[in-house]
């Protein structure tokens, strides 16, 4: 049922989709409403649920323009129910927007793979990467991904490698300007540059313990998985297998490495990893291995509601 209903790529599908992952937004935050609670938090939570929603439009953007998959809803699907398995996730302002302009970086990274406008895209997404380390300051290191995809341009060219460092620069300048005007003061770079953070306790938690572990285990056997075949991925198809690959790993690197440790910088995952996933389930030839895949995602965060 599943299989046939998500298979397509109705309208309805990003309505039942949208709408469940506002709801699970919404849920999420209604039992820590405070007394002080007001028409400013209101208007925040608003903000937050549609960036939420845009956030699973952005990978289907991406999926869609770089066919990453087949023509279905898979991909977001599997999304929604990653954030759902972590609840915490949507309890995080600042990671949500960290990683929609992660995802807007990631969209001109992939596009890249065409020779047009490539100057513009690389200092787009380096702009994005800039933008995002203001929210999470080690998403910067994604730069590392868009140098990758630089190389495997069609037209590679010496001068497209000192586009990044420009662009994070100009925000950095622009950033520092502001501060100068508004508090007379450069200091920002104090709060700027966190430690990484590696006290895992929260991760003692069984409700954050278990769909970490599921979500760690898929990505690394679907990373193997993806490495293995790479001789056999079409040759047109492959620079963009690499580059998802390459952000589903080192997403969990970055994560790992972050300031914040309570959970909700799984979200850094999520979106190459449900993207990767979906990729994993499609080449099920029986339709039952596809269907039995897909209602353990729904289930697992389902059944983490009783525990």
């Amino acid at each position: 049922m599943l299989t046939s209903f998500f298979g397509k790529s109705s309208p309805v599908n990003y309505l039942i989709i949208g709408m469940l992952i506002g709801i699970g937004y919404l849920a999420v935050h209604i039992f820590s409403l405070t007394p002080e609670f007001n028409v400013l938090n209101l208007i925040k939570h608003i903000f937050l649920t549609g960036l939420a929603v845009f956030m699973m439009m952005l990978v289907d953007f991406i999926v869609r323009k770089n066919n990453l998959t087949a023509r279905n809803t898979y991909a977001i699907f599997i999304f929604a129910f990653f954030l759902l398995m972590v609840p915490v996730i949507l309890q995080n302002g600042n990671m949500i927007v960290a990683v929609v302009f992660c995802l807007l970086a990631f969209r001109r990274i992939f596009s890249l793979t065409s020779d047009k406008n490539i100057e513009k895209k690389v200092l787009d997404a380096s702009i994005w990467l800039a933008l995002a380390s203001f929210f999470y300051f080690y998403s910067i290191l994604y730069v590392v991904v868009l140098y990758y995809a630089i190389l495997r341009t069609p037209r590679v060219s010496f001068r497209h490698f000192f586009i990044p460092p420009l662009g994070l620069m100009a925000v950095f300048l622009l950033a520092t300007a502001y501060q100068y005007m508004v508090n007379d003061s450069f200091g920002w770079f104090t709060g700027y540059l966190p430690e990484a953070e590696m006290d895992f306790s929260a991760y003692n938690s069984v409700k954050l313990l278990i769909p970490t572990t599921i979500i760690l285990a898929l990505a690394i056997w679907i990373g193997v998985y993806r490495i293995l075949r790479i001789s056999k991925v079409k040759r047109k198809q492959r620079p963009n297998y690499l580059i998802l690959t390459l952000i589903m790993l080192g997403s969990f690197f970055i994560a790992f490495i972050g300031e914040v440790k309570d959970g909700s910088e799984l979200l850094l995952t999520l979106p190459a990893t449900a993207i990767a996933v979906t990729g994993f389930i499609e080449k099920r030839e029986k339709v039952f291995s596809r269907e039995i895949s897909l209602w353990l995602i729904v289930l697992i965060p389902v059944g983490l509601l009783f525990i």
